[in-house]
């Protein structure tokens, strides 16, 4: 089976300067994360964090405040929590994600919601294999636009729930053209492009190599 392109390059929020919430409509932030916490659920286990927002969706929402305004081309998550419609812990998939360049505190500020045509009901619905972040409705955000404030709410996809752990959050994306102009760029070595999205040599034969400089 052929994989479909990479969406983009995994976020590194945990070390780059983003400033990672949990908040609440009504009562506003309710925990910062700190640095070991945002490395936790941006690591590949599904090691549970846990901090009890005090409510279900869609009152609470984790937000992510970069450094810049950046694309979000893909997002792998999922939240651990009591689910009422079986009286159990669930799984509970990603139910909204929005982006916005003028709240002050995730919660306040014009807000737009990606598109999840094609998706279904829920993103990821239910399931938990990390090939999900490849499917193309991944892909499909508000009009193309970077944003410097983007944040997840939760849902298990067959009812309310309180989700109260979050076990892995992986965000794929790149920043905006003219952010942070004095950075790193990654250039096509031919064009002198910057790459958007990661190098992929898709199949390549056993024993051979190529280098790019």
């Amino acid at each position: 089976m052929s994989y479909p392109e990479l969406p983009g390059r995994a976020m590194p929020y945990h070390e780059d300067g983003t400033v990672v919430k949990l908040v609440r409509v009504g009562a506003g932030v309710i925990h910062a994360f700190t640095d070991v916490e945002m490395a936790e659920i941006n690591d590949y286990d599904y090691d549970d964090w846990g901090f009890d927002p005090g409510g279900s969706y869609p009152d609470s929402y984790i937000v992510f405040h970069f450094p810049e305004k950046r694309h979000l081309r893909g997002v792998f998550a999922y939240g651990y929590g009591f689910t009422r419609c079986c009286n159990c812990y669930a799984w509970n998939p990603v139910r909204t994600i929005e982006g916005s360049n003028d709240t002050t505190n995730g919660i306040d500020g014009t807000w737009e919601a990606a598109n999840f045509s094609g998706c279904g009901d829920y993103y990821n619905d239910g399931e938990i294999p990390f090939d999900l972040w490849r499917y193309p409705c991944a892909a499909q955000f508000p009009n193309d636009n970077a944003y410097r404030t983007w944040r997840l709410s939760f849902q298990n996809p067959d009812c309310d729930t309180s989700v109260r752990y979050r076990a892995i959050i992986h965000l794929y994306g790149h920043k905006a053209a003219g952010e942070t102009p004095d950075d790193i760029l990654w250039v096509d070595p031919d064009t002198g492009t910057e790459l958007s999205l990661p190098l992929n040599f898709h199949a390549v034969p056993a024993g051979s190599s190529s280098v790019l400089s």
